[in-house]
């Protein structure tokens, strides 16, 4: 029988059924491009569960392992910054969404999000805040298994397309993402005007950039 491989469209449309019984696939998946996006688009939908967040998923185009994130344009940001559970749900949907889907995560990946979480909540030791958000917020990310699931498969046709693309990353705006609830059509033009336009995906490269000169491994930008 021929073995699967991450080519397979079953992986590469979220299929957490076969990753979780193939850990050796699902170490594989965690490792890629395929792992940054998973973990990218968990933080864009657990940021948008209660409420829109406008911003930009960023992955980079010929590095499998350099640092992705999802950046919210600073109104939103500041949103997510006033309700701390909101906060701490998005920041930990990330690594979550890799436990939930493959079995396992990378806490290297979430470096960016622990540091984060500890500035607002304390200096926790760094497994015991990825175990507080497991007990609080693991059933939260496998609520929204179809948003994550949808936005993961147009991200990765974003990224063969290189639609998004601008210089070294692609830079997709958060409106051409299905959001985890329903939203008016004014709501989704204000989103396309704040991040569709190049001036804005290019603000959101540089925001990105110099966070993770920085501090390498930022996930979602938020602080």
């Amino acid at each position: 029988m021929r073995m699967a491989t991450l080519s397979d469209e079953s992986v590469i449309r979220l299929d957490r059924d076969l990753l979780l019984r193939r850990p050796e696939l699902a170490d594989a998946f965690l490792d890629g491009r395929l792992g940054a996006i998973l973990h990218e688009v968990a933080h864009y939908a657990a940021a948008n569960a209660s409420g829109m967040v406008r911003g930009h998923l960023i992955i980079h185009a010929s590095s499998e392992r350099a640092a992705a994130g999802f950046v919210p344009d600073d109104e939103s940001a500041e949103q997510l910054r006033s309700d701390r559970a909101r906060w701490s749900f998005a920041a930990s949907a990330g690594l979550l969404a890799e436990f939930y889907f493959c079995g396992n995560g990378r806490p290297r990946r979430a470096q960016g999000d622990v540091a984060a979480y500890q500035a607002v909540f304390g200096l926790a030791p760094a497994e015991e805040i990825i175990a507080r958000w497991k007990r609080d917020h693991l059933a939260r990310v496998g609520a929204l298994t179809a948003c994550i699931a949808t936005n993961f498969e147009r991200c990765l046709n974003y990224c063969r397309s290189e639609r998004f693309l601008l210089g070294d990353h692609h830079v997709i705006p958060s409106c051409m993402l299905q959001p985890p609830r329903w939203r008016w059509l004014s709501e989704r033009l204000d989103e396309a005007v704040w991040t569709y336009p190049v001036k804005e995906r290019r603000r959101a490269l540089e925001e990105f950039l110099a966070a993770n000169a920085c501090f390498r491994g930022v996930g979602i930008q938020v602080v």
